[in-house]
């Protein structure tokens, strides 16, 4: 028997092979359950890298171990015989051994470096990031302590002036402003910048006493910081002042800049700017009563001055995204409304990048007219590459055509720059799910629920999440908590729930049709949005149809409609005239 035979055999004797497999096993149900339980404990992701670089260089250990050691009726006892049929190990036994652990070691470093290139993991992702830069609240130093809104509206401004720079890569605004009492540690850590740039203001009769200060976050270093005093009426000219500062503190191209500067046009009323920033607050919560909330405020902004453009375009944002929340909107009022205030906006300023991409998701959930949208947030990532609500929806209406890959680039690359933001995360994991990457799309959601577990829209997603794979106990005790969370009869979320866990299985596995009560689905009012996959969850193509006919009647940007194309819950349907008839009204027939 040659060398490397003896060495194999001699590694099967001491059940060195045994234990390579058992201690895989377990090193996996431990990094997933790190994975798993990380982000509900609000943890860093770097916790569960440190956890699966333990697991792999313990691999190594537990095989020297496996062969040195044997466990015996006595106890564990060192075994140094080796067997009749192996002699001495020859050099190339020994070659054989260190190239086993160093392909071992190559593989750990693959894995480890995949980990954190991996675009969902953002942190990772942001870090390699130079210039990049967080724009933090500027602190209100006043003595009444009641200027906090004038401190936001400056660090707004000069973030958006910011992202108007080509090779500069700035935050997204959520994610920073969460973060204002955060340390210079804490913040480059969740959001892998390299700079933070900082200050305190306070207002003194006509007169606003600014200090801003550029810092490096590794070393805490200043790398600029100066004092302004300007008039109230010319506070931008500070705010142009500090934005270049930074661009040139950075030595960062400043490319093509209009002639008015960097910053663009706002409003000079500061209640209007200050009911501008709270609707933005509330829009991003997204619930019923906040959106409703955010109409009020962004009103109210637009009300005190008719030309202030971002007001109309979060007026318009706002009506878009009312009838997802809310199942009783009036779908009618709500498309006219938003498309006035995008309207509105566009007149103001034509290049508004959040009036265009209101203008064309519009366009394409009321209208169907997917390369109108296409042409409309192209136009608004040209003019803002950074932002994440163009990334956002841009990411919708390239997965709902088929389209993926593209999709989960935009998703990911929305999260990368707004990384503590749930509404990005949500946003990937439900691309996730419509490429079909089921198990991703629930790490993603745990890490919403485990920093934002008031986010209750995450809940509906996961339902989704589990009826297209298959998990109908798991999307049942998700649809009722989402219902009775979302404020519908709890009796009569229960009793839905079981019927669509109970309907959904028989139709699933056993491919027996269903339906649900009728009675149920009016009592808890799921809405358009998601009544169509429901009935289609468990084979009701009767009222799948009606429901998906109605969506595109009042032309009401249901899901249910818009996903028809990708969606798994209605391959039952494929074939069926009315059913391909539907796509083709909708522009999504074809390959």
């Amino acid at each position: 028997m040659g060398g490397f035979e003896r060495f194999l055999s001699e590694l099967k004797r001491r059940h060195v092979y045994r234990v390579a497999v058992v201690y895989a096993v377990s090193a996996l149900a431990v990094v997933e359950a790190a994975d798993l339980i990380v982000p509900r404990l609000g943890l860093s992701d770097s916790v569960v890298t440190v956890v699966l670089v333990i697991a792999l260089l313990g691999l190594p250990l537990a095989l020297v171990l496996a062969w040195a050691y044997e466990a015996t009726p006595e106890g564990v006892v060192r075994d140094d015989a080796p067997s009749e049929a192996t002699a001495p190990a020859s050099r190339g036994t020994y070659v054989v051994a260190a190239t086993t652990l160093a392909l071992v070691a190559a593989v750990g470093w693959w894995l480890l470096t995949s980990r954190s290139l991996d675009p969902s993991n953002s942190a990772a992702t942001a870090s390699a990031r130079s210039n990049s830069v967080a724009v933090l609240p500027f602190r209100d130093v006043s003595p009444e302590g009641d200027q906090a809104w004038f401190g936001a509206g400056l660090a707004e401004e000069i973030h958006a002036a910011l992202t108007r720079v080509p090779d500069l890569d700035v935050v997204a605004r959520q994610s920073a402003f969460s973060l204002a009492d955060a340390g210079l540690e804490e913040i480059g850590d969740r959001l892998g910048v390299t700079h933070v740039l900082s200050g305190t203001q306070r207002i003194e009769g006509d007169r606003a006493r600014i200090r801003a200060q550029l810092t490096v976050v590794d070393g805490a270093r200043s790398l600029w910081s100066r004092d302004f005093q300007p008039r109230l009426d010319d506070v931008r000219d500070a705010q142009e002042e500090i934005a270049r500062a930074v661009v040139d503190a950075l030595e960062v191209e400043l490319g093509p800049v209009p002639a008015a500067g960097l910053m663009e046009a706002s409003t000079s009323d500061p209640v209007a700017h200050e009911h501008y920033l709270r609707g933005l607050q509330l829009w991003n919560r997204r619930s019923e009563p906040d959106v409703l909330s955010a109409i009020a405020h962004f009103g109210q902004a637009v009300e005190l001055d008719s030309t202030y453009a971002a007001a109309w375009a979060g007026l318009a944002y706002s009506y878009l995204v009312l009838p997802e929340y809310s199942p009783t909107a009036d779908v009618e009022r709500v498309r006219e409304r938003s498309d006035f205030a995008a309207d509105r906006a566009l007149a103001i300023d034509p290049d508004q990048p959040d009036a265009l991409t209101a203008k064309g998701w519009g366009r394409m959930i009321h209208h169907f007219d997917w390369q109108g949208a296409e042409d409309l947030i192209a136009r608004a990532l040209a003019r803002d590459p950074t932002n994440v609500n163009a990334l956002h929806w841009e990411s919708h209406v390239l997965s709902w055509q088929g389209r993926r890959d593209e999709a989960l680039t935009l998703a990911r690359r929305a999260v990368e720059l707004d990384p503590l933001s749930p509404i990005m995360r949500q946003n990937l994991a439900f691309i996730l799910m419509e490429a079909r990457e089921y198990d991703e799309a629930l790490r993603e959601l745990d890490r919403v629920r485990g920093s934002a577990p008031t986010f209750v829209i995450t809940l509906r997603t996961v339902w989704n999440i589990q009826t297209r794979a298959g998990r109908y106990e798991e999307a049942s005790e998700a649809l009722e908590s989402w219902l009775i969370r979302t404020g519908r009869d709890p009796d009569a979320s229960a009793r839905l729930a079981d019927e669509v866990e109970s309907a959904g299985v028989r139709f699933g596995r056993m491919g027996q049709p269903g339906t649900l009560s009728r009675e149920l689905v009016e009592r808890v009012q799921p809405g358009l949005e998601i009544a169509g996959q429901l009935y289609a969850s468990v084979g009701d193509a009767e009222n799948t149809l009606e429901v998906l006919e109605q969506a595109y009647r009042e032309r009401a940007g249901a899901r249910s409609l818009l996903s028809v194309r990708v969606n798994p819950l209605y391959d039952f349907l494929r074939g069926d005239q009315h059913f391909e008839d539907l796509l083709v009204r909708i522009g999504l027939a074809g390959d």
